[in-house]
């Protein structure tokens, strides 16, 4: 009849047939149905009315499988957006754990991924600490000489020793230096210092003269010296490590300007001496600095570290003898390299 497998049945207009069924240009499965041009090869399956069309167009017409996903627009199809990453390096071999990107590297040789910035130019301020040595030897008791040979009526007990660092206070420093890596362990050095310490008043020993007796004082005026040497900085561990511990020794010559000295005592009928000039002559002696540190990397082109050692002095000419000087030098320095 109409609605069975007539008309309206499999074979009519709603079944089977070219209406509605599995040859229906609209709603079937023909040409424009879900295996149609509609289907996996576009956007719309079974009609907007039917069970399932809207999603499984989106799924498998145009969207899933279609265009966006497997098509030639899609993921995988010929215009996709899989990104192929070639050619990049995974690791390049730089001193320090330097976030910052620098392709150029201090003291790593071009071979291994280093680049131009064996040069160096360092700045830095510290400060000595008196070791051993005296600046004064002392002197037996006796008749304060006249000055000019003879003696005079003042008694001097038997005078200290004065070492450099009741001399003097300690030392601020400073140091200019330039470097050169000559390999990512090893580095040059040429520096120049300034360091002054100011002079103290001491107490030598006692005097008396005229029927007064008082203590003996010794006021040194400030110590200047002026230091040009050269050396060697030796790196140790692995050259890419965050902080880079190291040794070093210098040596070159200390160049010391003249030193006064002012005596005075209460026993002295004025209760100041004359000063004597140049109780420390000015002159050239040799230095060397055997020294030990740390340097930490702050930038691809800076660090800054921290050393101290020991440093001798060879002996000033001075009017009653001088030792040889010992100190431990401790600084902060930086360093910028090009």
């Amino acid at each position: 009849g109409a609605n069975g497998y007539g008309v309206n049945g499999f074979q009519g207009a709603t079944g089977y047939g070219a209406g509605a069924g599995y040859n229906s240009a609209s709603l079937g499965l023909g040409a424009a149905g879900a295996y149609g041009a509609s289907g996996f090869g576009q956007t719309t399956t079974l009609g907007a009315n039917a069970p399932f069309g809207s999603a499984v167009g989106t799924q498998f017409g145009g969207t899933q499988f279609g265009g966006t996903q497997f098509g030639t627009q899609g993921q995988f199809g010929t215009q996709g957006n899989v990104t192929t990453v070639a050619g990049a390096p995974i690791y390049v071999p730089q001193p320090y754990p330097s976030y910052y990107g620098v392709p150029q590297l201090r003291g790593v040789p071009v071979a291994v991924g280093g680049g131009a910035l064996p040069f160096g130019l360092e700045a830095s301020i510290g400060t000595a600490f008196a070791l051993n040595g005296d600046v004064f030897d002392g002197k037996k008791a006796g008749l304060a000489s006249d000055g000019s040979g003879g003696t005079t009526s003042r008694l001097v007990s038997e005078l200290d020793d004065v070492s450099y660092g009741d001399a003097f206070d300690e030392a601020i420093s400073y140091t200019v230096a330039g470097s050169y890596d000559i390999s990512p362990t090893t580095t040059l050095l040429g520096q120049v210092s300034y360091a002054e310490a100011d002079g103290n008043n001491v107490q030598i020993g006692s005097v008396s003269e005229g029927g007064r007796d008082g203590a003996l004082f010794a006021e040194f005026t400030d110590l200047e010296q002026y230091t040009i040497e050269g050396g060697v900085r030796q790196y140790m561990g692995d050259y890419r490590s965050a902080v880079r511990p190291y040794v070093a020794a210098t040596a070159g010559a200390t160049y010391t300007d003249d030193v006064d000295l002012t005596q005075s005592s209460t026993a002295f009928a004025n209760g100041v001496d004359p000063t004597i000039e140049s109780f420390i002559d000015s002159g050239w002696e040799p230095t060397a600095a055997g020294l030990i540190g740390a340097e930490m990397q702050v930038g691809g082109r800076s660090a800054i570290g921290i050393e101290s050692g020991i440093r001798w002095t060879n002996n000033s000419d001075s009017l009653l003898g001088t030792d040889d000087r010992w100190s431990i030098p401790v600084r902060l320095r930086g360093r910028v390299s090009f």
